[in-house]
């Protein structure tokens, strides 16, 4: 896959954030069907495992929080 992304037809809003392994953040969106595609400042970043953050809420209003690793690859 090119793009780390949130894919649902019910959310109605999204904060996205991929994080390196320091915690510095490399890529926020609050758009929704928005991803990321493993850049940085517009420059390509090395393989590593990557922390992701994402908060959503659904059209029924209900709000969710999800965290967890992905992994970088080339």
């Amino acid at each position: 896959n090119d793009t780390f992304f949130v894919r649902s037809l019910g959310i109605s809003k999204i904060e996205f954030l991929i994080y390196n392994r320091w915690g510095e953040e490399m890529f926020k969106s609050t758009e929704v069907g928005e991803g990321w595609n493993g850049s940085h400042n517009g420059e390509f970043l090395p393989p590593d495992v990557y922390g992701y953050y994402v908060k959503f809420s659904c059209i029924d209003s209900s709000e969710f929080i999800k965290k967890g690793n992905v992994s970088l690859l080339r």
